[in-house]
């Protein structure tokens, strides 16, 4: 994928969850200066779309087959009454047609649209950025397709299930978390399933992380709402308060029958719990979602560390841990411990109540 030019680089914005306007582009008969993008500038391309100072020349047919938003507004667009050959931003008497999207969002949308078999085969670089602006851009533009598709993909990071959960990729950025919070918020009820996961992903940022947002390569910022940046400051505190329970559950005594070393496997159980329980911080003591079965497995074999040294568990009562700490972190699922109830009906209502208001608009 080619990386933008220096003239490509819009100015830092804040993006917020609202629900886009797909009126909100303009149609001007008048060329504007802008630099061409090299990727996507087909010289026998009839339409022009310009995002930010960036030219993309493309086609109308194609576009219109895509979105029946982008084919009217391609198809609304006049061409510019005057425009010289001799202009290096000309359109060569292109229809032009000006978006609010940046540049970047727009190159992205036209990788799938125009590039489609290299991207379903792998052979282009799409990036967790490159699907959350084809999910923006295929709300906005009502591309059904992509628009599943792209939702599908994001789940592959923030899923609604909990074995998926344990079995996600992780993204590179953590906090890519925020984009998907407002990914969530602005494709609503499609994305809602989503939300809990990604604000729970966003409760294991730190304080700076969550103030300041995602930067973007273009460098655009993904910022939490208000609403959304109180949620996860309270869930943090409520995942860091459940952490030492959630330790002295996890490695409190069983009455394990098949336990082969009985009062070795007691005395470690109570040290592991001593232990663990002292080394909870705010950093690294609230993701109680992740999984503790490596750390229990190593209580078992000889790369315990020279703290647990002394706190062998035998292999029958690894086992029963590791079916506790599953069971533990699938309650906390279920649970959302993390998030207020509310916050989820709230969804429900903003989501009924635009939908009451788009149906009286229609009639």
């Amino acid at each position: 994928m080619s990386r933008p030019s220096s003239s490509e680089t819009p100015d830092s914005r804040v993006r917020t969850p609202k629900r886009p306007r797909t009126d909100s582009s303009s149609m001007s008969p008048l060329p504007a200066p802008f630099v061409r993008n090299t990727q996507f500038w087909y010289d026998d391309g009839n339409v022009i779309i310009v995002a930010q100072n960036v030219g993309f020349r493309v086609y109308k047919g194609l576009l219109s087959k895509s979105s029946r938003v982008l084919g009217y507004m391609v198809n609304a667009a006049q061409l510019p009454p005057s425009q010289s050959r001799d202009q290096p931003e000309s359109g060569d008497n292109c229809t032009v047609v000006h978006v609010t999207d940046t540049a970047a969002e727009m190159r992205s949308l036209l990788m799938v649209l125009l590039e489609g078999r290299h991207y379903m085969q792998r052979r282009l670089e799409f990036t967790f950025e490159d699907m959350a602006n084809c999910i923006q851009l295929a709300y906005k533009y009502e591309i059904e397709d992509l628009l599943e598709d792209s939702l599908k993909e994001l789940r592959r990071y923030y899923s609604d299930d909990f074995d998926a959960w344990d079995s996600r990729v992780e993204s590179a950025e953590p906090t890519h978390a925020i984009v998907a919070v407002n990914l969530a918020r602005l494709v609503c009820p499609g994305a809602q399933s989503l939300f809990p996961s990604a604000i729970y992903a966003c409760c294991q940022l730190d304080a700076m992380e969550m103030v300041d947002g995602h930067k973007r390569e273009d460098g655009a910022v993904d910022s939490l709402s208000r609403e959304d940046l109180a949620l996860c400051i309270n869930g943090k505190a409520e995942l860091c308060v459940r952490a030492v329970p959630f330790i002295h559950k996890l490695f409190g005594l069983t009455n394990n029958t098949s336990c082969t070393s009985s009062d070795q496997c007691r005395k470690s159980l109570t040290s592991l719990q001593n232990l663990r329980s002292s080394r909870v911080n705010v950093s690294d003591g609230c993701d109680l979602l992740a999984s503790w079965e490596g750390k229990i497995r190593k209580c078992g074999s000889g790369r315990r560390t020279s703290a647990e040294r002394d706190m062998p568990l035998c292999a029958s009562c690894i086992t029963a841990l590791c079916i506790r700490e599953r069971m533990l972190r699938r309650e906390i699922w279920l649970d959302k411990v993390w998030l207020d109830v509310s916050a989820l009906q709230a969804l429900d209502e903003d989501e009924s109540e635009e939908d009451d208001a788009e149906s009286a608009q229609d009639h």
